[in-house]
């Protein structure tokens, strides 16, 4: 009998030591989710402090989404979030345990998952390719409600001041200099305020300079646009307007001494980089810049300031703050009209009219600018009459396609080194079949390729051919 009455006893206390070690398995586990979601944090706020570059990755998914692209945006997610994810995974085992204390720390971690993985995607915020305007704009950082966003991650810190980490993370987010986006020739820059556009037209070219200076010190920040009348597009003339880039600079320099010059690759081009000293003027004036050629203009990113000046803005945050995006689609107003096929298109702005009409290669229509972007228009039907839109989709059925229903190919020409890219899209009217390409350069299609599918949605039939 008594051995009886200990049996129950003596189960109660293994469950309450079990009900212990559930609770202390998670207790343990709760500071060591707080510390990294602290680092988390800090690691968040020194993304948001420096001049933060969109990963590869995550740039060719937003560009041409498909399976390779996403897979790679998901690890760029994952990777940056290997300290938010533990802590996550900390908070909701405790919830398992019974542990009161890990719903907090479980849902911080969420929060903060998605801010982080958020960050990753804030360079396109402002060059959001659905929104575009002729006019440029500039987006400062302070629009961000940075109080709101800073309570929500110290919301639930557990031994950490969570007033410091408020105010350090306001302070972060509203000392970010601007961000400034020109549509029109296709960048965006981080500069130290405001710029201003001046634009100055020529024989032979027109210079676009977006100009800021910095608030603490008379330092200017240039981002200059040179738009030949003839481009500069082989390999040869290119090495030449590079070396000879400098000399002209110095031309216009009062007793200039060379300090520094070299060819280096930047974002993928040649370019020159230079900095000298114009040591006639007083206080002596520093100039550094970076030249580099895009479809045939010249771009060039330069910092002037007096030799005695140690800028807060570094040349090479300025510089490692530029990137290129998609031009502006604009199409022209008047459409380009076919009376045979009864077709008819509105082009980009920037294209005229090649070639027309050649039966042995089905060609309507083709259009190009100077800088070798193409766009051009087939009857398929003329080629391969049998041939049906099925059939044609299982030939192109190799090469990558987008979410717009074009294919995508990269092309190589023996004559050159340069590397193209071919865009294809087929669509059907009646019996017919039709065919569209782009055609461009593979590094720098994608400034045209927004233009050149507005100018394939604008194409349409008019009823009346002999109109």
């Amino acid at each position: 009998m008594a051995d009886e009455k200990e049996k129950p006893q003596v189960t109660e206390i293994l469950l309450q030591e079990e009900k212990a070690m559930i609770k202390t398995h998670g207790k343990f586990l709760i500071p060591i989710g707080w510390i990294l979601i602290a680092l988390s944090v800090l690691v968040t706020i020194g993304m948001v402090q420096g001049s933060h570059q969109r990963d590869p990755s995550i740039e060719a998914f937003l560009n041409h989404p498909d399976s390779p692209s996403l897979g790679g945006t998901i690890g760029v997610i994952i990777g940056t979030n290997l300290l938010t994810l533990p802590a996550m995974l900390f908070g909701i085992y405790a919830m398992l345990r019974k542990n009161a204390k890990g719903k907090p720390l479980a849902i911080t971690s969420i929060i903060l998952f998605f801010i982080i993985a958020g960050v990753q995607f804030l360079p396109s915020h402002s060059s959001d390719t659905q929104s575009y305007s002729r006019n440029d704009s500039y987006i400062s950082n302070k629009e961000i409600d940075s109080s709101q966003l800073a309570s929500e991650i110290a919301k639930e810190l557990k031994g950490i001041s969570k007033g410091d980490i408020i105010k350090e993370f306001i302070e972060k987010i509203d000392n970010t200099s601007l961000k400034y986006t020109s549509n029109q020739d296709g960048f965006f820059v981080i500069y130290p305020s405001k710029p201003t556009l001046t634009e100055v037209t020529g024989d032979i070219q027109t210079t676009r300079n977006y100009q800021a200076y910095s608030d603490s010190g008379p330092v200017s920040y240039n981002v200059f646009f040179n738009i030949f009348k003839k481009k500069i597009l082989s390999s040869s003339a290119i090495d030449a307007y590079l070396k000879a880039a400098l000399t002209g600079r110095l031309v216009a320099a009062n007793q200039s001494r060379i300090i520094k010059e070299e060819l280096i690759i930047y974002k993928g081009f040649k370019a020159h980089h230079f900095v000298y000293l114009e040591a006639e003027l007083n206080p002596p004036i520093l100039h550094e810049g970076l030249i580099f050629l895009l479809d045939g203009d010249s771009v060039s990113l330069t910092m002037l300031h007096p030799n005695s000046v140690v800028p807060d803005y570094s040349f090479d945050k300025f510089v490692a703050s530029f990137n290129l995006i998609p031009l502006a689609p604009q199409l022209k107003e008047e459409s380009w009209k076919d009376k045979v096929s009864g077709l008819r298109i509105r082009p980009p702005i920037d294209m005229d009219v090649y070639k027309t009409n050649n039966p042995k290669t089905g060609l309507i229509v083709m259009f190009s600018n100077k800088a070798g972007h193409s766009l051009g228009i087939f009857d398929i039907s003329v080629l391969y009459p049998n041939m049906t839109n099925s059939d044609i989709e299982r030939e192109l059925s190799s090469q990558e396609k987008d979410l717009d229903n074009w294919y995508r190919v990269q092309l190589s020409n023996s004559s050159t080194t340069t590397k193209m890219v071919q865009l294809t899209k087929i669509l059907e009217h009646g019996s017919k079949i039709y065919m569209v390409q782009g055609y461009g350069p593979a590094k720098t299609l994608f400034r045209s390729e927004l233009k050149l599918k507005k100018a394939a949605e604008s194409l349409t039939f008019i009823e009346d051919k002999g109109n």
